[in-house]
């Protein structure tokens, strides 16, 4: 057997179209090692997976498991879709008096059509009114009654006008009461789901159900990773387990400040991990993406309030591992006055601060990145808010959504100018119209797979549903086509009666996607790394030549800034301003030199769309 060669993976969100993957990471497993594994949403429950799988391979390499101990991590994973097939409406259990919405909102995301998405959303909605709705058309039935009796007794009207009359009245009030049950039923839905997180589902069963904890997706989640992994029960798999102990000391030496990143570049270097794992989310309250683990520690955790959200061994970790919020103040009145650091919402806990990276534990970075706006519940956490002016700077509650918000398919987690093993990507897309029966597809040819998918908008409804995805996918559009992009890109097709809010496929539906995935992954097999080498090298190439062309051109605007002695701000380490000359002076050279050749690297046949070279902000 072939000892598996490097490569990092990176998969695209979703909800229930992830089952497409365990079978594609198990075939790519025969031949890669997975270093750096990436994803957001569905896509980030399938790197966490992929992660463990990785962790416990090379546990069992190790000799830390012993040989034949139980199924490999892999090995638990090409079974998850059969598992799924049975178990999936089960995963995203609401909590009890939010069962009829959650139904409701599933049929109106079905992919039938309007009559098919309607009816069954109105009859659960007549469900989860039953009890004021009933009543209320009994009493329209009688009110009608009345109204015909008395016209027929007093008004002496004929026995069919008076039935007429009963009949128009009860018609008038059930639609009344219809329509007030439906407001109602909405009204309360949104009410509870707020309560709820702003989500119908949290992860974790609800009580009120009667049924044992454990079955729940947040549950499931926590046991399956551990599992995967191979640990012993009661232990929670944690980023420092798939980092190793090397790389745990070389993280715990960088500065991660209060604020964001400050760490020395050379220390960033020596972090080598041996599983490294990322996950996109999105703080809808600061309105950005934030890669997690986070690279920063200004975010905050009410145990009590988590308690709702995570199982108790979960809990329990984060705390053994965390401290309280270090003491703030803050001058009101010109008196230093400590700031409060006790969760509104629990008056008797303190907010705590987010352990170190390597102490959080993984289902909490997927939970993150895995929250479907109003149906999987939003992840409440706090931060201390300078932003308001001195004397009202309190922390305030921020909630963290779908990572697919900001980018479902962050294919540069782990991009370099000059890679040094494959990172591939998977993404999801609907069947092809000219080719139905093609489930997978990668271009393989320079020329393919530069101009996306035209999708044609003939009504308003895809109208709108275009400016959404614009919205969401514009990232992607642009970067997947992207030369040096492309060609490790795979596209698997996932049928119309599949993915989405689909919770309720047949088993074989569920086999023919976890099938579609083996054949991306057939797909990936026959990647050229010599092509894609060579492609890279000369956008590498190509766009650090414009990059020092800019440099170049603008630099007499910065001479005189840099020859100073004192800078306004941001100086360089004591006795390195020299250094610091002559390192750019070396660069203006290069630009200089590159300029006098006219640029090779822009000769002949250059491959398009370009990759970028500009500074673009940290997540």
């Amino acid at each position: 057997m072939t000892t598996p060669t490097p490569c990092d993976l990176v998969m695209k969100g979703g909800v229930t179209s992830g089952i497409v993957y365990p079978h594609l990471v198990t075939r790519l497993a025969r031949r890669h090692r997975f270093v750096r594994i990436g994803g957001a949403s569905a896509g980030a429950i399938a790197a966490a997976f992929t992660a463990a799988a990785e962790f416990d391979r090379h546990e069992r390499a190790g000799g830390h498991v012993p040989a034949g101990d139980g199924p490999t991590g892999f090995e638990l994973l090409h079974t998850m879709p059969d598992t799924l097939a049975h178990g999936l409406p089960g995963l995203f259990a609401p909590r009890h008096d939010l069962r009829h919405h959650l139904a409701a909102v599933l049929a109106l995301v079905d992919r039938r059509g309007v009559g098919g998405k309607v009816g069954p959303a109105l009859r659960h909605a007549v469900a989860g009114t039953s009890g004021r709705l009933g009543p209320g058309l009994v009493l329209c039935l009688a009110a009608g009654v009345g109204l015909g009796l008395a016209v027929w007794a007093w008004g002496g009207a004929a026995p069919w006008a008076a039935l007429v009359a009963g009949t128009l009245l009860a018609v008038l009030l059930a639609g009344i009461v219809a329509l007030a049950s439906l407001w109602w039923f909405v009204r309360v839905g949104v009410e509870r789901m707020v309560d709820n997180g702003y989500g119908l589902v949290r992860g974790l069963t609800d009580p009120a159900e009667g049924t044992e904890p454990g079955g729940a997706l947040t549950e499931w989640l926590t046991d399956t990773l551990d599992a995967v992994a191979g640990l012993p029960a009661g232990r929670v798999l944690t980023f420092g387990d798939l980092w190793g102990p090397e790389a745990v000391e070389q993280h715990r030496r960088l500065r991660l400040g209060s604020a964001e990143r400050v760490v020395d570049p050379v220390e960033l270097e020596a972090f080598s991990p041996r599983v490294d794992l990322q996950v996109m989310t999105t703080c809808l309250s600061l309105r950005r993406p934030y890669t997690f683990p986070f690279t920063t520690r200004i975010f905050h955790w009410c145990p009590t309030c988590w308690a709702g959200w995570f199982p108790p061994r979960v809990v329990a970790a984060l705390e053994e591992a965390s401290k309280p919020a270090h003491p703030q103040r803050q001058r009101i009145d010109g008196e230093p006055t400590p700031i409060p650091d006790h969760c509104p919402h629990h008056p008797g806990t303190r907010l705590r601060q987010l352990p170190h990276p390597s102490d959080v534990p993984v289902v909490v970075g997927v939970r993150l990145s895995l929250s479907f706006p109003g149906v999987v519940s939003a992840v409440p956490m706090w931060v201390l808010d300078r932003y308001r002016a001195e004397g009202n700077w309190a922390y305030r509650e921020v909630w963290f959504s779908d990572g697919g918000l900001t980018s479902n398919f962050p294919l540069e987690f782990f991009d370099a100018p000059l890679p040094g093993h494959p990172t591939f990507g998977v993404t999801l897309e609907a069947p092809h119209p000219d080719f139905p029966d093609t489930v997978a597809f990668r271009p393989v040819t320079n020329n393919s797979g530069i101009l996306g998918r035209v999708r044609p908008i003939t009504g308003a409804g895809q109208f709108v549903e275009a400016i959404l995805g614009v919205l969401v996918d514009w990232r992607d559009a642009l970067t997947v086509p992207a030369a040096g992009n492309r060609d490790r890109v795979v596209e698997v097709r996932i049928p119309e009666d599949a993915g989405g809010l689909h919770l309720t496929m047949p088993p074989e539906v569920v086999a023919d996607v976890a099938r579609r995935g083996e054949e991306g992954a057939a797909l990936l097999e026959s990647f050229d790394w010599d092509n894609h080498r060579w492609i890279r090298y000369r956008t590498a190439t190509a766009g650090l030549g414009d990059l020092l062309h800019d440099v170049r051109e603008n630099w007499p605007h910065y001479t005189d800034l840099v020859a100073r002695d004192v800078p306004p701000s941001y100086p360089v380490a004591d006795g390195r301003a020299d250094d610091d000359r002559a390192a750019t002076a070396s660069l203006l050279e290069a630009a200089g030199r590159l300029r006098d050749l006219d640029n090779p690297a822009h000769s002949g046949s250059v491959p398009t769309p370009r990759r970028a070279f500009r500074a673009t902000p940290s997540t």
